[in-house]
């Protein structure tokens, strides 16, 4: 029976316990050669910054957090998309809508003016919190890592960046080693996120469970 530990699964590349430094390390500051970048601050704040680099790297900035680099050998192609309902911002704009017409039926200038502008910049915060999350996640751990929105008035920019960027996991996944040699890449990958701080304890062990299930798998 296979011990759930790191170490189990660095036994599955041949010859070695640990990996090639180049599967794991991120490239040096002045190493990087930045390829395409997506600024979403003006849209979405929380997460305002993506920048691609030296192939198969992307840096990510989210508003009150350090930046924090994804290797994308390990993450899977395609997305988990997810709608936010910006319901409640129509709601109120279709109120204060309603609200002028009701006040111009009773020629209150004032009023109808106020409330048909309040009608109308909600209806602007309505159009702007229209947005789907695409969220990626690690291809064998399922830990998702970061997600971009896609807005009404940025999806043109995103949607070009995030193709290009999909297309880079698909090559990257070239790099890395075939069968059991693979999962201890990834294990490797999880444990840098783990320690660098961008993964929690208890993610950290739901894809270390992960990998093993399908080391376990691979062995069999």
């Amino acid at each position: 029976m296979v011990a759930a530990t790191d170490e189990i699964v660095m036994h599955a590349v041949p010859g070695t316990h640990e990996l090639p430094e180049e599967l794991v390390k991120i490239p040096d500051f002045d190493a990087r050669r930045v390829e395409a970048s997506l600024d979403n601050s003006r849209w979405h704040g929380r997460w305002g910054k993506y920048v691609l680099f030296n192939g198969h790297y992307l840096e990510c900035f989210r508003r009150g957090s350090p930046p924090r680099v994804v290797n994308l050998s390990y993450l899977s192609v395609e997305p988990v998309v997810q709608r936010e309902s910006a319901w409640p911002w129509l709601c109120v704009s279709i109120v204060a809508a309603a609200g002028a017409s009701l006040t111009a039926a009773f020629a209150q200038v004032q009023e109808t003016v106020a409330l048909a502008a309040v009608s109308l910049l909600v209806f602007v915060g309505f159009l702007i919190n229209v947005h789907q999350r695409l969220i990626f996640r690690t291809r064998t751990g399922g830990i998702a890592l970061f997600e971009v929105p896609v807005g009404l008035f940025n999806r043109k920019a995103v949607l070009a960046f995030v193709d290009t960027m999909q297309t880079r996991i698909e090559g990257a996944g070239a790099i890395l080693p075939v069968g059991e040699g693979r999962l201890a890449a990834e294990m490797a990958e999880h444990r840098r996120l783990f320690k660098e701080g961008w993964l929690s304890q208890a993610r950290y062990e739901l894809a270390k469970k992960r990998i093993f299930s399908r080391y376990r798998k691979s062995g069999n």
